[in-house]
């Protein structure tokens, strides 16, 4: 069986969105062109950064669960070599596996900004338009998996979008 991937998935795509929009924020209200190999280089580079993060974090989150299970299970005893290897090699699976998972979701998350903006230069509106959506998709799903509120879900995405757009602005990475 394969381990539940919706952090990794949910982590990437978001990560990838709020990044790459904070990354072309200036360009995109400021009309600055952005060439289609630039924006391939963000959402490559965005989503790889994002995969590297969360592979760290998996990594280590299951490392320590493994580790507290072996103490409570048999404080004092030493785990023997052959039964670390094998959970080791279990978790460096796992963390890969959610590592690409988030990979994957960063690079589509990345390039709804950044290619919604290459295609629609003419039209800035449409770029923010689609990620501001896309976020608030991704908030109603969230809101219906985890029970929460879609309300808040949906304008708690919207308003990280549109903090992220300022902030992009201000920092005036791509000009």
């Amino acid at each position: 069986m394969k381990p539940d991937q919706s952090f990794a998935i949910s982590i990437g795509l978001v990560d990838g969105l709020i990044t790459s929009l904070m990354i072309t924020a200036y360009a995109i209200v400021y009309d600055f062109p952005i060439r289609p190999e630039t924006a391939l280089h963000i959402a490559f580079g965005s989503s790889f950064v994002g995969s590297i993060s969360y592979f760290i974090a998996e990594f280590s989150k299951l490392s320590k669960s493994e580790f507290r299970v072996a103490k409570a299970l048999k404080p004092g005893i030493k785990v023997p070599q052959s039964i670390k290897k094998i959970l080791s090699g279990r978790i460096l699976v796992e963390s890969v596996y959610g590592g690409s998972a988030s990979f994957i979701m960063g690079f589509i998350g990345a390039s709804i900004p950044l290619f919604s903006y290459v295609g629609f230069h003419d039209i800035d509106s449409i770029s923010l338009g689609l990620s501001y959506l896309s976020l608030s998709l991704f908030g109603a799903y969230t809101a219906k998996v985890t029970g929460g509120s879609y309300t808040k879900w949906i304008l708690g995405l919207i308003i990280l979008g549109v903090l992220m757009t300022f902030i992009g602005t201000a920092l005036r990475i791509v000009s």
